[in-house]
């Protein structure tokens, strides 16, 4: 199963992806999320880096940057598949939808899911 958002944002490719990359800042344009933090002392997202986000309601997601390429892309992989039985990454992309405008974006938030078996992650 894969979904997909969309959404148009007036705003410089750089500014948008360093805001959705902030977990300081990410309470702040995250509905679903009443907690988001960077762990193991991480003071910003990067290739290898771990977070956990706590939903409303009160389901937590830890996962891991697996790609990290401002101001355009980047992706996560949510490792423990011991607690959430599914197989699950996800992506985010920033494009310019206009070549006369640079500040028009779409930016993109995809994630895909495989159903695992809890016991041995397949």
């Amino acid at each position: 199963m894969t979904f997909e958002q969309s959404i148009e944002i007036a705003a410089a490719p750089a500014d948008l992806f360093a805001l959705t990359q902030d977990y300081g800042r990410r309470l702040e344009w995250d509905p679903f999320l009443k907690s988001a933090v960077l762990l193991d002392g991480a003071t910003e997202a990067g290739v290898g880096v771990r977070a956990c986000c706590v939903a409303h309601s009160g389901l937590d997601m830890e996962t891991e940057y697996v790609s990290f390429n401002p101001p355009r892309t980047c992706a996560v992989k949510w490792p423990d598949a011991r607690r959430v039985p599914l197989s699950c990454a996800g992506s985010a992309a920033l494009a310019v939808v206009s070549a006369y405008a640079a500040d028009g974006l779409d930016f993109r938030s995809g994630h895909a899911q495989a159903l695992a078996s809890a016991e041995d992650g397949s």
